[in-house]
């Protein structure tokens, strides 16, 4: 039972010679202490069978290093084509422009450890534990490399920052953010064939940049369900009798315009927070509304969200509630001025209100691979085992060092 767990080292125990007394093996024998290859070539086939994760399959796929404590380096070119431009007879013609940036990283030790009572070989119970253990530990680890994964695919150089650095106008106005930001508010619910906009314009960038076209599409689960499980999707009316049964199948889309869809995963990031998908933001919006000169006694019809109905305020209403009347002596001010008092009276207002939240979905299109986008290097893995006789338990403790690049 020793050689079917731990390898050929269980063939090494010695036979003990106090077998035959009632009484029970508390340590780990001498020959399976310490680090054990046996093991150690089975979990790390199990971490690196990346079948069952596409971020380590398709997106940053896996590869071994021999000497993960060496520095990390590369290098990337840039080539810039441009329109040839006219010259005088017999002078220089324009040279095209290149760059090359390079970049460093160092591999991170990750380590976790599992424990077993002793004897745990004895009863089917202590092996289902020891197996799921084990199960648990590879899930772990391949947990930690997805997560790299994503941070590394958030955190990776801008091309198109460059690429405005060197030729646009990079001035970074109040409306143009705005701007920006409202073109893209709600797109998904705004325009039937949004999605379709949003992959074509990411192709025609990597086409404009010289790069093959995108091979996937990474997206919260919530994105895939809502082009599928839409009304004009489900409804018999419009589908016939596809609709009810894509309806009653759930979300199934595995590729969308010639893309591989991979869904983001939660991640715990905090202690006792509930895992949350880092694609996908809470995001408040303010509306806010301009009142022009009138007369106090005005009355402005406003929605109160909170009532679901229409209330009525006038200019004077709105002005005591306004955030200048709670500043220290204006009360006193007010009274003593009445030129400040018909100032602010007729003065024009604005009404803000930071009352509307939604969830912004993050999407991110790329072509993966270890020679277009980069890879998830591993190595240096040590399995250890280990005898804890003070509290009668077994252990093992599984070191590796990765570099999500």
């Amino acid at each position: 039972m020793y050689e079917a767990i731990f390898g050929p080292a269980g063939r090494d125990i010695r036979q003990d010679t106090q077998r035959n007394k009632r009484h029970q093996r508390w340590h780990l024998p001498d020959a399976l202490k310490g680090y054990n290859s046996y093991l150690n070539d089975r979990v790390d086939g199990l971490i690196t069978d990346a079948t069952n994760s596409p971020f380590t399959k398709t997106i940053l796929p896996y590869v071994y290093m021999e000497n993960p404590d060496q520095k990390i380096k590369w290098n990337v070119y840039s080539f810039d084509e441009g329109l040839a431009s006219r010259v005088p007879y017999e002078s220089a013609a324009r040279v095209l422009t290149q760059t090359k940036t390079s970049h460093a990283g160092y591999a991170v030790r990750h380590g976790l450890a599992i424990k077993m009572e002793h004897n745990f070989l004895a009863s089917a119970a202590g092996l289902q534990n020891f197996q799921r253990q084990l199960t648990q530990l590879v899930g772990s680890i391949q947990l930690t490399n997805n997560l790299d994964v994503h941070i590394a695919l958030l955190q990776a150089p801008s091309y198109q920052k460059t690429i405005d650095e060197k030729y646009y106008d990079q001035t970074r106005t109040l409306h143009r953010a705005g701007k920006t930001f409202c073109d893209l508010f709600g797109i998904m619910q705004k325009i039937p064939n949004a999605l379709d906009i949003i992959i074509e314009d990411a192709r025609n960038h990597l086409t404009t940049w010289g790069s093959p076209p995108p091979t996937f599409l990474l997206c919260p689960s919530s994105l895939t369900a809502q082009l599928t499980m839409l009304p004009e999707r489900t409804e018999y009316l419009t589908n016939g009798p596809e609709g009810p049964a894509r309806l009653a199948k759930g979300p199934d889309l595995p590729s969308y315009r010639g893309l591989s869809i991979i869904h983001s995963q939660k991640f715990e990031l905090e202690k006792g927070r509930v895992p949350r998908n880092i694609l996908k933001r809470r995001v408040r919006i303010a509306e806010y509304y301009y009142v022009d000169e009138v007369h106090p006694t005005t009355v402005l019809s406003i929605y109160n969200q909170k009532t679901d109905s229409m209330e009525n305020f006038t200019k004077k209403m709105l002005l005591q509630q306004s955030d200048i009347m709670q500043l220290p002596g204006i009360q006193t001010l007010i009274q003593n001025n009445s030129n400040v008092a018909k100032a602010l009276n007729y003065a024009p207002m604005i009404l803000l209100r930071p009352n509307i939240e939604h969830e912004m979905l993050g999407v991110i299109v790329g072509r993966g691979g270890t020679q277009e986008l980069g890879a998830t290097f591993w190595g240096q893995t040590e399995l250890a085992c280990y005898d804890d006789a003070q509290h009668g338990l077994w252990g093992m403790s599984f070191r590796s060092q990765t570099n999500v690049t």
